[in-house]
């Protein structure tokens, strides 16, 4: 499962790329996807940590309920995409 997983990752960490450097405006809207992503991210983060907080629950239990959160999953898995993208471009890119 964690090669599967793996590959999945590389794959469309590779489409991102590509997509990215096909047109400014392809560029703009990964940008601004990766950017939504990141605050949808913290958003369910951060309103699980204060739901611990304010119920006074066991910590570990309860923050480890987002890691089934929809949300979390599709923009974890964008954002984690998206990052692994933009250090392929820096890689390759003609700038280094």
């Amino acid at each position: 499962m964690t090669i599967v997983a793996g590959l999945l990752i590389a794959a469309m960490s590779l489409l991102l790329a590509s997509l990215c450097r096909m047109s400014r405006r392809m560029r703009k809207l990964c940008d601004s996807l990766a950017a939504i992503g990141f605050f949808v991210m913290f958003t369910v983060i951060s309103a699980a940590v204060a739901r611990t907080i304010w119920n006074g629950t066991v910590f570990m239990t309860e923050v480890h309920s987002i890691l089934v959160n929809p949300f979390l999953l599709v923009s974890g898995a964008f954002v984690g995409a998206y990052t692994v993208a933009k250090l392929i471009e820096a890689v390759f890119s003609e700038r280094n």
